[in-house]
């Protein structure tokens, strides 16, 4: 369907923003774009649009080629739809008339059962005669993903989809969403820094920094297999351990890579633990406490589910680890 060959971009010449970026994107598929801010993720969601011209290499869908503004009038394609963090919303007409902009008005009952279904998928049918001025930023957002799978695309681009959301929000519209693209067999490729969206809603995970993919795989593949520190962080709460230290907590040596990755959960408090750590503090997280403890000068991070005193021992066993550059 999609297809990036050795893309690259710069804003000015000295200073490169995409370096040889090559992916590849299956019809249904759903694939999050995980980084940090800066890292040129919105960036490659807008040359995929061909709303910028690249510098070199090759965006095709469906075998024919996207080229940006120099080469076309109106950018884009016409079964790829574009959702940007600024939303780009019509300011004097309502929901409904944003929603159906792109619905063809030859069958209008066919129009407004369509914009009906695509308020309710996505929560905000309240919504339907309230102007953009009426709109919290959230709603906007909502609105936005709405008119933009109203005339269903093949390939839908989404950044940054649940910023504007609250916690709560943000979880039930990114279920309901991902539902209906599933349901609908709408790929999806989305922006996101955060690993919940990435792990639980995509089948691929494209990782990227400073412009270039470092990794790309299934979630479970990245999550247990980080190609680098950089991207185990990215994940949340991990413990990384240099060779000696990692030697010293009788996790067996590689002399390939530098540094062992072990995630909290992987750290099992139980008294057939060969680590005796101190407990330092306590960090209540709902369901769980974040402990850290100390061994031997070194931190550990582990979980558990009830608060330990400070300054007590318990014994360790770490259960799981990897190997990291």
């Amino acid at each position: 369907m999609l297809s990036i060959h050795n893309l690259n971009f710069s804003y000015t010449p000295d200073q490169p923003l995409l370096k040889g970026v090559t992916f590849h994107i299956q019809s249904k598929e759903k694939v999050c774009i995980l980084g940090e801010s800066g890292s040129g993720k919105s960036t490659l969601l807008k040359l995929i649009h061909a709303e910028l011209d690249k510098d070199s290499g090759r965006i095709s869908f469906n075998h024919k080629e996207i080229k940006g503004p120099s080469y076309q009038l109106i950018p884009g394609h016409e079964d790829i739809k574009y959702v940007p963090q600024d939303f780009q919303l019509e300011q004097y007409v309502t929901v409904t008339e944003i929603v159906g902009k792109h619905i063809s008005n030859i069958d209008g009952e066919y129009k407004k059962k369509r914009v009906k279904q695509v308020l309710e998928a996505l929560s905000i049918s309240d919504l339907a005669d309230k102007k953009q001025a009426e709109l919290s930023g959230g709603q906007k957002q909502r609105v936005a993903i709405a008119r933009a799978i109203a005339n269903p695309p093949q390939l839908l681009l989404l950044d940054e989809p649940f910023s504007q959301l609250d916690s709560s929000l943000h979880l039930s519209v990114r279920d309901q969403l991902m539902q209906y693209l599933t349901k609908n067999n709408i790929a999806v490729l989305f922006t996101s820094h955060r690993s919940d969206d990435a792990l639980g809603y995509s089948d691929k995970i494209l990782l990227m920094k400073e412009g270039k993919i470092l990794q790309q795989d299934r979630p479970q593949q990245v999550y247990q297999h980080p190609a680098n520190r950089y991207i185990a962080g990215l994940f949340g709460e991990v413990n990384i351990y240099p060779r000696d230290e990692a030697h010293t907590l009788g996790i067996p040596s590689n002399y390939f890579k530098k540094f062992a990755a072990v995630y909290p959960e992987e750290i099992e408090i139980t008294p057939d633990g060969k680590i005796t750590a101190r407990v330092r503090y306590n960090r209540y997280q709902g369901s769980r406490y974040l402990i850290t403890f100390s061994y031997k000068g070194i931190a550990i991070k582990a979980y558990s589910p009830n608060r330990l005193e400070v300054d007590s021992t318990v014994n360790l066993s770490i259960e799981k680890y990897r190997w990291v550059d």
